[in-house]
């Protein structure tokens, strides 16, 4: 599966997960419940997988709205 095979099943969010030693590149639905368990999918190995939002701190990555980005609609 590829990142925009997520993006278009509405998979849009994009974080940084941090917990356990472990730093994991995901994405999540908008109104996924981050402070529960949600599905994500990992950017990193290509993967759906279930996050606990209580046992991870999430940063959000801010989208370049730039003349260089390609935006997604």
């Amino acid at each position: 599966m590829s990142d925009n095979t997520a993006i278009l099943e509405g998979f849009t969010q994009e974080y940084i997960a941090e917990g356990g030693g472990c730093e994991v590149h995901i994405f999540v639905q908008l109104d996924a419940d981050l402070d529960g368990e949600f599905k994500a999918y990992d950017a990193d190995n290509c993967e759906f997988i279930t996050v606990f939002g209580w046992n991870v701190t999430l940063e959000a990555i801010e989208v370049d709205d730039g003349p260089f980005c390609c935006a997604l609609s």
